[in-house]
């Protein structure tokens, strides 16, 4: 190019001129108005003083001229450009490059004309003709292959800044917004005015940073015009960016920046002029802080608290009963506890965690995220108590907080926005703004966050939709129903850059995977996108930490501004993975953070070392790995990650090449070895057979499926081994989505079942693929369904999923699986149920522990094996409760054990039994207790524990006595037809095996014996345990009958009894669980020789605990109290237990009783989970009492109860039936269950502690008085004492020798007390359990009868006679087994009878409304 070419002659007579020329501004700009020579001899040279009109480009021209001509002049030209005089035809001259655009024309038409005969005048000297072609404009509106210079400027010729119209005079147009390398640091020179900003590359061993600047592009027929503006000491040379390209920038001399001030940190020079140019008020004195109240719980809360410790800041933290135990709580240097139990009246408390603040004298609160985080008013209120709040100033919160007044704040700074609207107050002004801003659009609540009040709309129809149920969710979870429009970005990625000020200055669309930097935006956008967030920042003052939300553009590679959050994000940690605490700018390596968004426990998680963990709880966390690139965060994050669902994403080529979007999870396809649950089906659990054993001692069920017959089948129909896990649903069936290709087989009750709407059968092995659906619909027949899986499910050492039922949107894992190998096509009958309605049942039962004429009349007895027993509606795992005939009893009460004939001294329990709970029958189920009060009659038979599964509320039940060799028999031809994959009634065909026999000659006693002068009794307890008695029972507790019971256990552990599974002990037996098939006479045997192989100790290891008791508390007060409105309204023990049990005994205060008392534990389990049955070791201090007659439904955790002369403390919420005293502390770890160790420990070490139950055998209870806020208010373990002891028997019987005679004086007195208390005859009274039953008129009636599918008690009735109604209207909600049964209209019609009201009972059967479709008719024709 010609216009590159200034040969070295001209550069010599230029010399030192500062005026830098391209060639054609030398003598050439003057040849049309002068001749040099004459103007070179003239006066005029010497005086030259051009006029201001006069082209600038001439003042440096005038003095080279005076020794040239236009010859000499041209001739160097031409050699200084080499041009060969004859070597060509003809010279292409592109004029393009001076040819001005309209706007340059306008503003100087004189030099752009001059500039334009540049080439004109050189093609003359030539004597050459010219010929024009026009070439057009770019598409930026700069003429085609117009030469240009990039400039990268940082200071005053910025975009609205005084020297930017240097540029902008001069052709220059701005091109993008980006960052220098990291190599450079910025000043403010002293002294300038205006001030004035330079770069300096750093020095060795120096640390640089990106620093801001904007890229011009610059013509250069006009850098040399613009370089003239530019004074000392600034300069220009090459400046390297981002992306390692280079352009042109200014650098400075560098003595001049010897006083300058280093203003790197600022990041920009716009940053750095507003900070100077908007004076700030004075900050206010800082207060020193030492100590801070954190406003929140779980991982934050743990988090924040460990960066306070570090700052040697003492930390104050708050907390709900149920997070007691939590790492914030126990490693705080003071915990308080919340009043209340629901979130709205503790963590979302603002006055009350403002008072218990003041009250702790903390200088500051800081919230965390979430709860009140985000509440101006809490942060008001915490100010104007006087205290520092660590946060936003509650008017940024306010004016932030709201997103439309942030998105107005951000359009003041000049930050861009998507196009949108204002609020709109209708549906009319929404469509408007619509048709204004065009589809697709994001209707958005102003309040809020989390996904909550967001609807894509992408035409006029789906706004309508979305409009009125936004601002409905909007008003429900915000109380604000401002809503406003905005432009959807459908090709998106969500960008949140975090913002630390010192206040000087979309899918329900959750984040599953976050990184940092955000390295799929390029970096010039992001350098943007900081700017932008500093001008927001700047224009507020904003105080304290905080997040911008963008959404960029994935399209057209712009950002816009979506949100604020004016609070510590969750996602902190990333941002902090590669920052340095002082600097937010420079980043280093990259980290990438993941978590599984949905509720539940991550029960196992072995953490690997190089990710970073972000937990409160000991397993479940946030996983944070940082690397060097992209690829190794990845890397580690999927190695952190494991088996969790979050692998799935993070192994994709999406996640792996960083290009996913907002979107990408809607078309994410998941592959992986598990299933989802879309929707559970009743009580839906996970199940494995025959379940937990060997824990029946410490009062944990062996749990299992309840028909395990079914589930067996189910397992081998898919070809598992019976004892893998499988799916026990109740009532409903399921819908799963399955993501991979398997088997699955669903067997027990009759029901509808499906695989993507296509029926499929029952008792059959059938493939299914990922991404299909399994639904299996409400049963017909039967009670439960068993689905199982060609895999092996993931269990916590306990069982099931995590100890909890399934819930919708959980996944469940397979631990081994092999893929869909074959099309398995196996088929089976499934277990015989009797169809519905009017269903009987005849079960097998094994007659005794307890029987006649001990406990039961024998004509009481045999009455009980003829009745025909109702199911109760509220039946479960827990047990089936019977309805049916009263028994007839031997005896009066049950002395020392309780004032009820049913009560006995406790004893355990075999799966099956079939208690008496004061007057009501009950079946102990698989998740029944171990340990308990009650006579037991029958246990039902092992080869017929199936059909407690199975049976519904409202069938009707027959039981059938048999002897233990039938049952045994029974269960071989069960096996055996199992394995053909077919279970015939087999019933039948087992009794007829045997003679039959009448009742009273089933006897359930296997032998007698006497050992150590001590009667010893053996008693079948169901075909494969029997229960060990010691003594007489009214005798009961006697310490040399515990003292054998125990040894007896201690010396099994060590030499065990061939064919004994479990040993079980009770106040004054010890039950026998034997092998299955095994003959009871052969275990006898083996007991008595075991009993003769050891000789009693007199001493023996008894630990010492001492627990905190809040006498009669409020807690238990409201059991009673619940009990009384729901259950029975009077009774003897209403409204008040401790009065009761204080009038029965004669006692002035039972409080002062309990400090005074030492319980041995006789037994563990009395209501499940390791709680301890406990007796007075003084004899004065054993109370009369009786159990509750029907028993509780709900028992608080932790109570403390009576009955009859033993202690009970309640491990776990539960039934329950002793009289309530008060309440302890938590005596239940379930931490523990989920420790590896935890299995090691279950065959047992009885002295190991890692295990979940807190209370041993022969453990000595004592209590120390606490009232209820400080029991609540702190962790367990700092309430429990315990130290190690023995007890002594001789020592013990001794001193009851010396107190004999007391010891009977205060038994007669208590006996005296009890027969004269003014309701002993209502205490002995029977029970009417009809009291409650509605009496329902079943009469037909004109119109819809809707009537209850099973038997009830209707807890809510929705509608009233007269209502208006539609088909599939709920009418009202049944409770049965524990669960909510819908009741739903069949027609649209009327309501014109309501036969039930709240709380009331119904029977299956019963007409609970009537809904005529005639009056709807009638209605609508008139």
């Amino acid at each position: 190019m010609l216009d590159e070419c200034r040969g070295p002659a001209v550069e010599e007579l230029l010399g030192n001129s500062s005026t830098d020329l391209p060639l054609y501004g030398v003598p050439f700009a003057v040849k049309d108005n002068i001749d040099a020579k004459t103007f070179r001899t003239t006066a005029a040279c010497s005086t030259f003083n051009p006029d201001p009109a006069v082209e600038d480009a001439t003042k440096g021209v005038v003095p080279a001229c005076r020794s040239l001509d236009y010859a000499f002049v041209f001739a160097l030209t031409v050699d200084d450009a080499e041009i060969p005089e004859h070597s060509f035809d003809g010279l292409f001259v592109p004029t393009s490059p001076t040819f001005p655009i309209i706007e340059e024309v306008a503003n100087d038409p004189m030099q752009a004309n001059s500039i334009l005969g540049t080439y004109a005048n050189f093609v003359d000297f030539l004597d050459w003709s010219a010929l024009s072609i026009p070439a057009g404009y770019r598409s930026d509106g700069l003429p085609f292959e117009q030469s240009l210079l990039h400039m990268a400027l940082v200071g005053a010729h910025l975009r609205g800044f005084p020297l930017n119209k240097n540029l902008t005079s001069r052709g220059g147009v701005f091109h993008q917004l980006t960052a220098t390398s990291s190599s450079y640091r910025l000043f403010a020179l002293a002294d300038s005015k205006p001030r004035e900003p330079e770069l300096r590359r750093v020095l060795a061993g120096e640390e640089g940073h990106e620093i801001e600047v904007e890229i011009w592009h610059l013509p250069k027929t006009c850098f040399g015009e613009f370089l003239a503006t530019i004074p000392f000491p600034l300069g220009i040379e090459q400046i390297e960016l981002t992306h390692h390209t280079w352009a042109n920038g200014f650098v400075c001399d560098f003595s001049a920046l010897q006083n300058a001030l280093d203003i790197t940190e600022i990041g920009d020079w716009r940053a750095y002029i507003n900070s100077i140019t908007q004076p700030l008020p004075e900050p206010p004195m800082r207060r020193s802080i030492t100590s801070v109240l954190i406003a929140n719980r779980g991982e934050i809360a743990f988090r924040i608290l460990k960066t306070l410790r570090q700052m040697k800041i003492k930390t104050v933290t708050i907390y709900a009963d149920q997070d007691a135990s939590t790492p914030h709580v126990r490693h705080a240097d003071l915990a308080l506890r919340l009043e209340g139990n629901t979130v709205a009246n503790t963590y979302l408390n603002a006055e009350q965690i403002v008072k218990i603040a003041k009250a702790a004298n903390v200088d500051a609160v800081i919230p965390g995220y979430g709860f009140l985080s985000e509440n101006a008013d809490f942060a008001r209120l915490i100010e104007e108590q006087g205290m520092i709040w660590i946060g936003p100033t509650p008017d940024q919160m306010s004016d932030l907080g709201l997103k439309h007044s942030a998105r107005a704040i951000a359009q003041r700074a000049s930050v861009p926005t998507l196009p949108g609207s204002p609020l709109i107050a209708s549906l009319e002004h929404a469509i408007l703004e619509a048709e204004r801003i065009g589809f697709p659009l994001m209707l958005k609540s102003t309040a809020g966050g989390g996904g909550i009040g967001l609807r894509q709309c992408t035409d006029m129809i789906s706004l309508e939709e979305a409009f009125n149920s936004v601002r409905r969710l909007a008003i429900a979870n915000f109380a604000n129903n401002g809503v406003f429009l905005e432009r959807l970005i459908s090709n998106a990625r969500h960008v949140e850059v975090q913002i630390l000020g010192d206040g000087t200055g979309q899918r329900r669309h959750q984040k599953v995977l976050e990184e940092s930097p955000a390295l799929m935006v390029p970096s010039d956008v992001r350098v943007q996108m900081r700017s932008a967030v500093i001008r927001l920042a700047s224009a507020v003052k904003y105080r304290n930490v905080g997040t911008v939300e963008f959404i960029y553009d994935v399209d057209s590679h712009n950002f816009y501004f979506l949100e604020v959050n004016t609070r510590l994000q969750v996602e902190h940690p990333v941002t902090e993975g590669v920052t340095a605490a002082q600097d937010y700018v420079v980043t280093k390596g990259v980290s990438v953070e993941s978590f599984k968004p949905c509720s539940g426990r991550i029960s196992r998680l072995v953490f690997p070392e190089d990710v970073r963990i972000d937990s409160w709880i000991e397993m479940g966390a946030e996983l944070i790995a940082t690397g060097k690139d992209r690829q190794e965060a990845i890397e580690k994050l999927r190695r952190g990650l494991g088996g969790i669902v979050i692998e799935g994403i993070v192994d994709s080529d999406t996640a792996q090449s960083g290009s996913y979007t907002t979107k990408t999870l809607d078309a994410f396809r998941f592959v992986s070895p598990c299933v989802e649950i879309l929707r559970p089906g009743g009580h839906m659990t996970v199940q494995d057979y025959p379940g937990r054993t060997g824990l029946w001692s410490k009062g944990i069920p062996p749990s299992g499926p309840m028909d395990s017959v079914s589930f067996r089948l189910a397992n081998q129909l898919v070809g598992n081994k019976e004892h893998v896990a499988a799916f026990e649903c109740t009532m409903n069936g399921p819908s799963i989505k399955f993501h991979c290709n398997t088997i699955v087989a669903v067997t027990g009750g009759l029901c509808n079942v499906q695989i993507d709407g296509f029926t499929i059968p029952m008792h059959q092995a059938v493939p299914i693929q990922a991404g299909q659906t399994l639904s299996c619909g409400v049963l017909e027949s039967g009670y439960r369904i068993y689905i199982a899986v060609k895999a092996t499910f993931e269990l916590a050492n306990l069982g099931g999923f995590h100890g909890r039922r399934l819930d919708a949107t959980d996944v469940v894992y397979f631990k081994t699986f092999s893929g869909l190998t074959s099309q398995n096509s196996k088929s089976g009958t499934g277990v015989p149920i009797p169809l519905q309605p009017n269903t009987i049942w005849t079960i097998g039962v094994i007659p005794g522990p307890q029987g006649a004429p001990d406990i039961f009349a024998p004509e009481g007895l045999q009455a009980l094996f003829d009745a025909e027993w109702d199911v109760h509606y509220n039946s479960n795992r827990l047990g089936i409760r019977l309805r049916g005939v009263r028994p007839m009893w031997a005896r009066p009460n049950g002395g020392e054990a309780g004032l009820h004939p049913s009560n006995i001294h406790d004893a355990p329990y075999s799966i099956g039994s079939i208690s008496f709970t004061g007057d009501e029958a009950i079946v102990l189920s698989v998740d029944g207790p171990s340990l308990g009060g009650f006579a037991v009659f029958c246990v039902v038979a092992s080869a017929e524990l199936w059909k407690l599964g199975q049976v519904q509320p409202g069938d009707k039940i027959k039981l059938l006595p048999m002897t233990v060799k039938t049952a045994l028999e029974l269960e071989k031809l069960i096996e055996h037809h199992l394995t053909n994959l077919t279970v015939p009634d087999l019933l039948e065909r087992a009794i007829k095996l045997e003679e039959p026999h009448a009742t009273e000659s089933f006897s359930c006693v296997i032998g007698e014996f006497n050992h150590r002068n001590t009667k010893v009794l053996a008693r079948q307890a169901g075909d494969r345990a029997m229960l060990i008695e010691l003594g007489e029972e009214e005798n009961g507790f006697q310490i040399s009958h515990s003292l054998e019971i125990i040894t007896f256990m201690n010396q099994h552990r060590i030499h065990p009894i061939l064919g004994v599974e479990e040993l079980t002990p009770g106040v004054r037996s010890l039950h026998v669980k034997y092998a299955p098939q095994t003959e009871p006479q052969i275990i006898y045997s083996r007991l008595l020789a075991h009993a003769e192989s050891y000789d009693l100790p007199t001493t023996i290891a008894s630990r010492n605990v001492h627990l905190p008791f809040a006498f009669d508390d409020k807690v238990s007060q409201a059991a009673v109290d619940r009990y009384s409105a729901t259950i029975r309204a009077e009774a003897p023990w209403l409204p008040s237990n401790v009065k009761f049990l204080e009038t029965l005994n004669g006692i002035d205060k039972l409080e002062e009783v309990f400090p005074r008392s030492t319980f041995l534990v006789l037994g563990l389990g009395d209501v499940y989970l390791g709680s301890p049955c406990a007796v007075s070791l003084d004899p004065r201090h054993r109370l009369f009492g009786t159990k509750y007659n029907p028993s509780r439904s709900h028992t608080p955790r932790g109570s403390v109860g009576l009955g009859g002369q033993y202690l009970c403390i309640y491990a776990m919420e539960s039934p329950g039936g002793y009289q309530l005293v008060g309440r302890t502390t938590n005596i239940w770890n379930p931490e523990h269950i989920f420790k590896e160790s935890f299995k090691e420990h279950t065959n047992h070490d009885p002295a190991s502690t890692e295990v979940p139950w807190l209370i041993r055998l022969f453990d000595r209870i004592t209590f120390y008085p606490i009232s209820e806020s400080d029991m609540d208010g702190k962790p367990s373990h700092e309430l429990i004492q315990i130290s190690e002891g023995e007890f002594d028997v001789l020592e013990y019987n001794a001193w009851v020798a010396r107190h004999q005679d007391d010891i009977l004086q205060t038994a007669e007195l208590r006996a005296a007390c009890r027969d004269s208390a003014p309701f002993i005859e209502d205490l002995m009274k029977p029970y009417d359990l009809s009291t409650q039953v509605l009496a329902v008129d079943n009469s037909e009636q004109h119109g819809e009868s809707v009537r209850a599918p099973m038997p009830g008690r209707c807890w809510k009735v929705l509608v009233t006679k007269g209502s208006e109604v539609k088909k599939g209207t709920v009418l009202a909600y049944l409770e049965c087994s524990k669960m909510e049964v819908e009741i739903c209209s069949l027609a649209d019609g009327i309501c014109v009878k309501v036969n039930v009201r709240d709380g009331c009972i119904v029977q299956a059967r019963d007409v609970l409304f009537v809904i005529d479709s005639s009056q709807m008719s009638r209605k609508a024709a008139g």
